[in-house]
């Protein structure tokens, strides 16, 4: 039997921190399709090791001269929680293809947290394909 081409395909991408996040934004790059729709948005602290409590979250299609705190948002989440776990985004990009794969792009996402130290930061987003 024969995928119904009417059913959504979906992908997931997912990164983590590298030591020390702080009060100020870090990268987190991920290699993503060119054209979607992020249908749900995740950040988790799994290593708090210096009192960190909430997460802030970026997330863009280009990193506005090359500064994760300065992104060209599409969505943007505050010390809401840890973690932070929206399902109910539509939120569409489009991204610049990379010279490798023109199916493939970098969605910039940096990450902070609201006092102290994190050791890793966990990022994850599903995407809706749009053909």
């Amino acid at each position: 039997m024969g995928r119904n081409s009417n059913l959504p395909v979906y992908v997931n991408v997912a990164g983590t921190t590298s030591n020390n996040i702080a009060t100020s934004f870090v990268a987190v790059n991920l290699t993503a399709p060119v054209e979607g729709r992020i249908r749900r948005a995740r950040a988790v602290i799994t290593t708090a090791d210096g009192g960190a409590a909430n997460v802030f979250l970026r997330v863009g299609t280009a990193a506005v001269e090359g500064s994760p705190a300065t992104l060209d948002t599409i969505l943007e989440y505050g010390t809401t929680a840890n973690p932070i776990d929206d399902s109910d985004l539509a939120a569409y990009y489009k991204l610049t293809a990379s010279a490798s794969n023109p199916n493939e792009g970098t969605l910039y996402v940096a990450v902070k947290v609201d006092a102290g130290t994190a050791s890793v930061v966990g990022v994850s987003f599903d995407i809706e394909l749009v053909a």
